[in-house]
């Protein structure tokens, strides 16, 4: 009985995948059989300047999908109250193909929520549109209005970019730098449901992008790197998203190194053997 169940669903996912191919065409890309999950689909509203991603494991339809909301031009704020509200109502659709449903009150979300869009015309500049309506329908804002929101947009996605290119510098200066500990770096970042989380360096997978799905799955914790808020060694915050605190990439010019960091604070002890400063001394002494 369970065997012809399970047959039943896949049957029921794979044609719900392939109207959703139909449906989204060159804006969908769907990957198969990815550790625990049988599909991993991602959607992009170019309209949006955003990307929806559905984990979907074998369980599904009868366990809503994990839903991954990526939005650059939304706030932390805007994108945990979207995921809440998309997840929320996934429980709503449980034993049915729910895909496409999530999708379009995504859309509602953002008409509700006055989201403007980005359309990208055969023109050289993008037309941004000043709202969209409860019924989808979208409307252009006056003239003489759409150069200052291009421009503040513009603003706006530069200085995200550039935070972004942070994150990746440093992850990438713990990664490589061997006078580093890994286990003594710890990540806060902004979990869907929770809020702000907070994990050891080590239990993320940094290898895996959710804007690019042609990467393998891991076990371990994936996030979207422009949901990371601090970064924090020995529980003291190196790096701060917020206040702009920046104390190892060097792009703010800090008064602090990451040496003058270790060097104060006391020994780390784990598994039983002491590691004092003089041994993180010596381990950054070139930083």
């Amino acid at each position: 009985m369970s065997e012809t169940i399970a047959l039943a669903s896949k049957r029921t996912n794979e044609e719900e995948i392939n109207c959703l191919r139909d449906h989204f065409k060159e804006n969908i890309r769907v990957l198969e059989n990815i550790g625990q999950l049988s599909y991993i689909i991602k959607i992009c509203l170019d309209e949006y300047d955003a990307s929806l991603t559905f984990q979907l494991d074998s369980s599904y339809p009868i366990k809503p999908p994990e839903i991954i909301l990526t939005a650059p031009r939304l706030t932390p704020e805007q994108i945990l109250s979207a995921s809440k509200y998309l997840q929320s109502y996934s429980q709503t659709l449980i034993g049915q193909v729910m895909v496409l449903n999530i999708y379009k009150q995504l859309l509602k979300w953002f008409a509700e929520n006055n989201i403007q869009m980005v359309r990208i015309s055969g023109e050289k500049s993008p037309q941004i549109l000043s709202s969209v309506t409860t019924n989808g329908t979208s409307y252009f804002s006056k003239k003489s209005n759409i150069n200052g929101r291009r421009n503040s947009i513009s603003e706006e996605n530069k200085e995200k970019t550039s935070s972004m290119k942070i994150v990746d510098d440093i992850i990438s200066r713990i990664q490589l730098d061997t006078r580093l500990k890994k286990e003594h770096f710890s990540i806060g970042y902004i979990d869907q449901f929770l809020g702000v989380q907070e994990k050891l360096f080590t239990d993320f997978n940094f290898e895996i992008d959710l804007k690019c799905l042609d990467n393998r799955c891991s076990t371990k914790l994936c996030i979207p790197k422009h949901r990371i808020q601090y970064f924090k060694y020995h529980n003291e915050i190196i790096w701060d998203k917020c206040t702009r605190t920046d104390n190892i990439s060097d792009s703010t010019c800090g008064q602090l190194t990451l040496y003058d960091i270790i060097q104060r604070l006391p020994p780390i002890i784990k598994d039983n053997n002491s590691k004092t400063n003089d041994d993180n001394e010596r381990s950054v002494k070139s930083l």
